[in-house]
């Protein structure tokens, strides 16, 4: 039974040094446009659903 837990953690700690080679290998502009666009779409699924709240506290009427 332990063997088959130590055989499903085996391949992760490979699939996540194969994924940060992946990273340092690209060149810095992709990195860039790879993190504004990940934190500009956080930003956006965070403040979205708020929006219309916000828009009435600034004194829009509905």
């Amino acid at each position: 039974m332990s063997n088959s837990v130590e055989q499903s953690s085996g391949p992760l700690p490979a699939f996540l040094g194969n994924g940060l080679s992946f990273l340092k290998r690209q060149q810095r502009d992709w990195k860039i446009t790879v993190l504004r666009t990940s934190l500009d779409k956080l930003a956006y699924q965070m403040v979205f659903p708020y929006l219309s709240i916000y828009i009435v506290a600034l004194g829009a009427g509905i």
